[in-house]
């Protein structure tokens, strides 16, 4: 199956325990969450379980033929919110153990975490989460 074109978007939410990257790449990536499953297994066999790292996730992206750039948001972002697409990690204020992964917008987030998937402004979400952007995923084209 082809990729969405660019003003359309396939909202996956997560299935598994630690799958929020994998939907999230899915939907940026506009391709089918299986697929994304299936390339992200090949990098991490416990990808579904377990998470990706930022590594692992531009692994993926290689293995969909998908270039990409991570853009650090720690101690500053250095990529505009309003503005900016991508697969973004979110960090949690309240503790170091738990972050999460979405999907940033032009301003708006969606969270896979939920579904269907939530969708706010990032000021919002940042906000009712007591959260910060960590890095954004990127796709070069």
């Amino acid at each position: 199956m082809a990729a969405f074109p660019h003003a359309a978007y396939r909202i996956y939410s997560k299935r598994g325990d630690s799958d929020c990257a994998i939907a999230a790449m899915a939907t940026v990536f506009r391709r089918d969450y299986e697929e994304v499953l299936i390339a992200a297994a090949k990098v991490s066999p416990v990808a579904w379980k377990s998470g990706l790292t930022w590594v692992q996730m531009r692994s993926v992206a290689r293995r969909l033929k998908l270039k990409t750039r991570v853009r650090k948001a720690i101690p500053h972002p250095d990529f505009d919110m309003e503005a900016e697409t991508g697969v973004l990690w979110v960090g949690h204020h309240d503790t170091t153990a738990e972050h999460c992964v979405v999907l940033l917008d032009g301003g708006w987030i969606i969270d896979p975490e939920y579904n269907p998937a939530v969708i706010s402004e990032h000021d919002d979400y940042l906000r009712v989460h007591n959260a910060y952007p960590g890095a954004l995923l990127q796709v070069v084209e």
